[in-house]
C-alpha cells in the first residue's frame, strides 16, 4: 500500500507539472500581444521598422513610465506586436509607435552558473520569469453563485400580491462577491467598493479582488521562464514547494528567504521532493485561418465549402458559421515544443 501511494503522489506531481506547461506557453502567447502595465523610463528614439521615432517617455505620452504605476492615471494596457515584431522583425514586445515594453539594462541580481550575475528584468531577452501558482481568495471581478436574485412569485396564497407571477427585475443580477454596498432605496453602490483606486491596496473591491493566497492552495506547482532569445524560451515546470527557485541562494539574493524560514536545509528537503520538467519552445506569431476545420465540408459536403459556409454569414448557426469569433487565438503559435531530457545549464 506504500508503494501505491509513492506511486500516486508521483503521478500527481507529473500531471500538476504538465499543467504548468499549458499556464506557461499561455503566459507567453499572451504576453506577445496583450501588453504591458508599466514601461520603462526610456529616452527618446526610433524604429525604423515602423518608420516612427518617439519622444522620452513621460507621464502625458506613456502609461506608467516611471517608478508609480500611479503617476499617469493611465489605467489600460498597450498592445503590442509579438516577441519577435512582425512589422520590422526586431525583438519586442513593442508599442504601436515603436517604443520598447522593458528595461534592457541589467537591473535584476540572478545566480548564473553557479556565480552571481546581473540580469535584466523581464521581459527582456536573456531575463526570467518565475511565477508560483496558487488560488486568489477573490479574483478579480468576482461575482456570487446565488443562482436567482428575482425568484418569480408563484404562491397561490399571495395571488393578490401585485408581483404574483410577474419577473420583476427588483435586485440586481448578478452581484460582486465583495458586498458594493447596493441600497434599493437610492440605487446607489459604494465607488470605494467598486475601485479602492489604490491598486488593489484595501482588497476589499470588486475590480482588484483579494491576491492573498488560499493556504491549501500554496506550495503546490509553479512554472518558470527564461527567454532564450527573440522567440525562444526555456520553461521549467515544477510540482513541489520551491516556488520556482533554483537555489536558496537565488532566494537569498531575491530577498525572499523567508518564504523557506530563512533555512537552507529546509529548502532542500523541498527541492528533494519536488518534480522538475524542462522544456524548449519557439514562439511564432503565425495562426490558423478561421475557416480551416470547416475544409471538411469541401470534401464530405454536398457543395464548395465557401458557399456553404460563407465568411461571417449571419444566417449561420452557433456551431457552423465561419468567423474570427470561432479562433480565438489572437497570440500566435508554437513552432515547436521540446522536451529535454536533461536539466539544462541555464534556466
Amino acid at each position: 500500500m506504500r508503494g501505491d501511494a509513492e506511486e500516486s503522489a508521483l503521478l500527481l506531481q507529473d500531471t500538476q507539472a504538465r499543467i504548468m506547461l499549458a499556464a506557461a506557453c499561455n503566459y507567453i502567447q499572451e504576453g506577445s500581444r496583450i501588453g504591458w502595465d508599466r514601461y520603462p523610463n526610456t529616452g527618446a528614439g526610433s524604429n525604423a521598422g515602423v518608420g516612427t521615432s518617439y519622444p522620452a517617455a513621460t507621464d502625458s505620452n506613456d502609461p506608467f513610465p516611471g517608478a508609480s504605476p500611479g503617476a499617469s492615471g493611465f489605467p489600460v494596457h498597450e498592445e503590442t506586436f509579438g516577441w519577435v515584431d512582425n512589422r520590422d522583425g526586431s525583438a519586442g514586445p513593442t508599442t504601436q509607435e515603436g517604443r520598447i515594453c522593458y528595461d534592457a539594462s541589467l537591473t535584476g541580481t540572478m545566480p548564473w552558473q553557479g556565480t552571481p550575475a546581473r540580469r535584466p528584468a523581464w521581459p527582456a531577452p536573456t531575463s526570467v520569469v518565475r511565477c508560483p501558482m496558487y488560488v486568489w481568495r477573490r479574483p478579480p471581478c468576482a461575482t456570487q453563485l446565488t443562482a436567482s436574485y428575482n425568484p418569480i412569485l408563484t404562491d397561490p396564497t399571495q395571488s393578490g400580491n401585485s408581483a404574483y407571477l410577474y419577473p420583476f427585475l427588483s435586485n440586481p443580477d448578478p452581484q460582486p462577491e465583495a458586498g458594493n454596498g447596493w441600497n434599493k432605496t437610492t440605487n446607489a453602490v459604494s465607488t470605494l467598493r467598486y475601485d479602492d483606486g489604490l491598486n488593489g491596496a484595501t482588497r476589499a473591491d470588486f475590480i482588484h479582488g483579494d491576491p492573498t493566497p488560499r493556504p491549501q492552495t500554496t506550495g503546490k506547482s509553479w512554472f518558470r521562464i527564461l527567454r532564450e532569445g527573440p522567440a525562444t524560451f526555456v520553461i521549467t515546470v515544477g510540482a513541489g514547494g520551491t516556488q520556482g527557485f533554483r537555489t536558496y541562494d537565488e532566494a537569498v539574493q531575491q530577498g525572499q528567504a523567508a518564504l523557506f524560514s530563512s533555512d537552507p536545509a529546509f529548502f532542500a528537503g523541498l527541492s528533494d521532493h519536488e518534480l522538475r520538467l524542462w522544456y524548449r519552445v519557439e514562439w511564432t506569431a503565425a495562426v490558423s485561418d478561421v475557416t480551416y476545420h470547416w475544409n471538411l465540408h469541401h470534401y464530405l459536403g454536398a457543395q464548395d465549402n465557401y458557399i456553404q459556409w460563407p465568411q461571417n454569414a449571419s444566417h449561420s448557426w452557433t456551431y457552423g458559421c465561419r468567423s474570427s469569433g470561432f479562433d480565438r487565438n489572437m497570440g500566435g503559435t508554437f513552432r515547436w515544443i521540446e522536451r529535454l531530457r536533461v536539466e539544462p545549464t541555464n534556466w
